[in-house]
């Protein structure tokens, strides 16, 4: 999983390393979307990236 954790998903991402999936921090939203989706290519397993609604 990769992206920013805030208050709204932690349940989720608490979640899924219960399920053994691993979580990589990024600094902005941008940067953890393109990681999630260049994830496809090498591996075949599509990446995940929960958001947020804020402002902005």
């Amino acid at each position: 999983m990769f992206g920013i954790v805030e208050i709204p998903v932690i349940p989720i991402a608490a979640a899924a390393q219960a399920w053994g999936v691993r979580d990589l921090g990024f600094r902005n939203e941008q940067a953890a979307g393109c990681a999630a989706g260049a994830v496809v290519y090498p591996t075949g397993r599509p990446g995940a990236r929960p958001a947020v609604f804020g402002p902005g």
